[in-house]
């Protein structure tokens, strides 16, 4: 029996590069409500649901009794329809290099394929990258776990697949989907597409020799 059944990955980060819209949108929000954001704020938000994300940016700026929760889901709101609005020009070209390689080969093997990522756009951003169907289940931030490092979507993800979590390698970009990953006891890939280190891979392709 082979050691993977099942290839969870991330999205953001890992098969698009959306981070840059991420930080676009917050800093945008920040700008106009005189809140600071950089790119160690942009760090530590890096993985989390959008609220999460609001609350550590609030923390940082010490503002977090500022604002009601009505207030914060305004704040939510805003952010995501100027996110939005920049998704609209993905296309199938906007995934990232060897994603359409790594998916066949793991489909074509008859490996099972989910994604389990903390974006409430999962669904809309595979579609518009012409993936959606390359994939038995997509768990994302609509389904209300708690955000990474908690363990909580990984598990339900390999649950839903019936597979168990030893069977299961995990492709993510972010320290707080790593430490989910190892708190479910899976097995991992650190991938990053800008630096490439002993712990950190930049080529989709390592996966081919490692599931």
């Amino acid at each position: 029996m082979r050691k993977t059944e099942l290839v969870i990955f991330d999205l953001d980060g890992v098969l698009v590069h959306t981070e840059k819209y991420h930080y676009l949108t917050w800093s945008r929000l920040a700008e106009e409500n005189g809140w600071k954001y950089d790119e160690a704020i942009a760090d530590k938000v890096k993985g989390t649901s959008r609220l999460e994300s609001l609350n550590t940016l609030l923390a940082l700026n010490n503002l977090q009794e500022k604002y009601s929760q009505s207030e914060k889901e305004a704040f939510c709101e805003a952010k995501n329809r100027h996110y939005l609005s920049l998704l609209s020009f993905l296309g199938p070209d906007s995934a990232t290099p060897g994603t359409l390689d790594i998916l066949n080969f793991l489909r074509e093997n008859q490996y099972k394929i989910a994604m389990a990522s903390s974006s409430r756009n999962a669904q809309y951003i595979v579609e518009k990258l012409g993936i959606a169907d390359y994939f038995s289940l997509i768990l994302d931030g609509n389904e209300g776990f708690p955000s990474k490092p908690a363990p909580d979507i990984f598990l339900v993800c390999a649950k839903k697949s019936g597979v168990m979590p030893e069977s299961c390698l995990v492709i993510e970009d972010s320290p707080a989907g790593i430490a989910a990953a190892k708190a479910a006891g899976m097995r991992f890939f650190y991938y990053s597409a800008f630096s490439e280190t002993e712990e950190c891979f930049s080529d989709l392709s390592i996966i081919k020799q490692n599931v």
